[in-house]
């Protein structure tokens, strides 16, 4: 709902720019376009309107929006000193506290409960167009007059329709349409059958076969959704008007196209005489107008002229522009939901096999991913998980303190920061720190500190120099690593691990390093263990615990990455716990060769 609520607003918004830049182009080209050109124009502008509720963007682009999906989030998470019972210390110093969270968010539901209301009110009246529109047809009967059939069939061939098409006659109606949607008929006011002119019937007729050849009912229809998907924006209520007077101007214009110059001014008095709105259904095209809408096509009329192929060749090219800016507008819509993001590129060139670790995981959720560096093989335990991105938590004062380092906030010899006396629910936050004893103790003042002392600039461009997850860090510097605003998927923590430990970066070595120090848990004859923790818990009894981490062993290094999820009991200690059986199954089964 927070997903498709931020998209639509988005939408709501770019449509303002994007109906000045289209009115803008017709204006300019307004004599080079014809009047079917113009009318294929306007239909360009459901399809932009209906990209909020696709999963997916056309292109993939930078939203200039994604700041709205931390405020979609309510502020997001806060972190809050609560009670000793809500805190806990793990071996690898996995210290967190509980998060707490607004309800989600109650501005998403006000509007969403708005939107909804409205939503159902128009759809409402569209359904008692639609019931009237059946009224209409069982009350209607087909005509078999040999004289109006012959005419309905001249007119069929006029415009190379094979197709059978019921004709009605209806008290129901002062003017003639086209109805229905799946199986579409025209329908004519009985008033023509008491004195009707034969000539003034072939241009009504033509008028209405024209629309059924257009497929205006189902646009109509198209047109009604989007209608009350978009009941709270008033343009595009104007555009759907124009949008209608532009159907009929084009319907008249290809109905002049097969008349004679004579026949022209009487097709005029026609519809002077018999175009009345029937507005009462809203899935029907028929000869009605308003009065502005009548002006309009009377005019168009009097001033037809065929048009010629450079006007035809020009339209086209016009309404490819617009697709393409279309296109693009669309793009910048935020691309993925507000809680969950997916890593859509995870092991599109990579050689993975399947791990079965559900003994491992027993009753908790998660994920596991590990690679093998020698054999260059991935293995994965649940893979839909592994390529969800969530919050990545302390993991990520890994690259924190790379980008303090990087930046010269601190140094590998100088990065020690005094504790500013704030009381804290840990002792071995109450004391000055290094690098070393910061990424040990997990402490979140210091790194928010480091965070400080950098823009915000500074901090979004190193998350897309190293590519890190959705590279989003929402409105709070002290908390998007926690809040949900930044997140990472299981897979891509493996590869930034990788990129890391290779400094693919392109970093300086001596800052590289020191990170990789501060990771070390472990180190003897055999092999060593890298690896860092982190758990976020919500007042709402969710959890998750991660540990990522390599192990150079043998000859070869192992990049893993476990995620576990579920009720607060979820932390990233038994990630750690998890991991290391894990690890030490696969080496005594063999899997780490020698």
């Amino acid at each position: 709902m927070a997903f498709v609520g931020l998209r639509l607003f988005a939408c709501s918004l770019l449509l303002f720019p994007f109906a000045g830049f289209f009115l803008l182009v017709k204006y300019v080209f307004r004599k080079h376009l014809t009047a079917k050109i113009q009318y294929m124009l306007w239909l360009i502008f459901p399809g932009f309107l209906l990209a909020p509720f696709l999963p997916f963007q056309l292109i993939h682009s930078v939203s200039v929006f994604s700041h709205l999906e931390t405020i979609s989030k309510s502020s997001p998470l806060r972190p809050v000193l609560s009670s000793a019972a809500s805190i806990s210390k793990g071996q690898t110093g996995d210290f967190f506290v509980t998060a707490e969270t607004f309800q989600e968010t109650r501005w998403i539901w006000i509007f969403f409960f708005l939107w909804i209301t409205g939503f159902l009110i128009v759809s409402l009246l569209s359904l008692h167009s639609f019931a009237a529109l059946r009224k209409m047809r069982r009350s209607a009967f087909i005509l078999r007059d040999s004289d109006i059939l012959r005419i309905f069939s001249q007119c069929q061939k006029e415009l190379n329709i094979r197709q059978s098409i019921p004709l009605y006659c209806t008290s129901a109606l002062k003017s003639p349409v086209c109805a229905g949607i799946v199986f579409p008929g025209i329908y004519l006011p009985d008033r023509l059958m008491e004195d009707f002119s034969e000539r003034d019937l072939r241009f009504m007729l033509l008028h209405e076969l024209r629309h059924y050849r257009q497929k205006d009912n189902l646009i109509n229809l198209f047109l009604q959704m989007i209608s009350a998907l978009y009941w709270f924006h008033p343009l595009v209520w104007i555009i759907w008007k124009e949008i209608r007077c532009d159907r009929e101007v084009a319907c008249d214009c290809a109905v002049l196209e097969i008349l004679s110059d004579s026949e022209r001014l009487a097709y005029g008095n026609t519809l002077i005489c018999f175009a009345e709105k029937n507005s009462l259904f809203s899935f029907a095209a028929g000869l009605g107008s308003t009065m502005r809408q009548m002006k309009r096509r009377i005019s168009n009329i009097a001033g037809y002229h065929p048009a010629t192929r450079l006007q035809r060749t020009a339209g086209y090219l016009v309404c490819l522009l617009v697709l393409l800016a279309a296109v693009v507008f669309t793009s910048i819509l935020p691309a993925r939901t507000a809680y969950g993001d997916s890593d859509t590129s995870a092991f599109s060139d990579k050689k993975v096999s399947s791990l079965d670790l559900s003994r491992e995981f027993g009753e908790m959720d998660g994920c596991f991913v590990l690679y093998d560096q020698k054999n260059d093989q991935w293995n994965v335990y649940q893979e839909e998980e592994a390529r969800q991105r969530i919050s990545p938590a302390s993991t990520y004062k890994i690259y924190d303190a790379l980008l303090a380092l990087e930046s010269g906030t601190i140094t590998p010899q100088k990065n020690q920061l005094p504790w500013n006396g704030k009381s804290y629910p840990f002792q071995e936050w109450e004391q000055d720190q290094t690098l070393d004893s910061a990424i040990q103790n997990s402490v979140n003042w210091y790194f928010q500190e480091l965070d400080a002392s950098l823009n915000r600039s500074d901090i979004q461009a190193f998350l897309n120099r190293i590519d890190y997850g959705n590279q989003r860090i929402g409105d709070d510097l002290e908390t998007y690593w926690l809040d949900e605003s930044l997140k990472i998927s299981a897979v891509e923590q493996v590869e930034l691990l990788i990129r890391l430990e290779q400094n693919q970066f392109g970093f300086d070595e001596d800052n590289v390093r020191a990170v990789k120090k501060s990771l070390l848990l472990s180190s003897d004859s055999s092999g060593s263990l890298y690896g860092k923790t982190g758990t976020v818990r919500t007042d709402q009894g969710s959890a998750s615990g991660w540990f990522i981490g390599y192990m150079k062993y043998a000859g070869n290094t192992y990049y893993f990455a476990a995620n576990v999820k579920g009720t607060d009991t979820a932390s990233g200690q038994d990630a750690r716990n998890l991991t290391m059986d894990i690890l030490s199954g696969i080496q005594k089964s063999g899997g780490f060769g020698s």
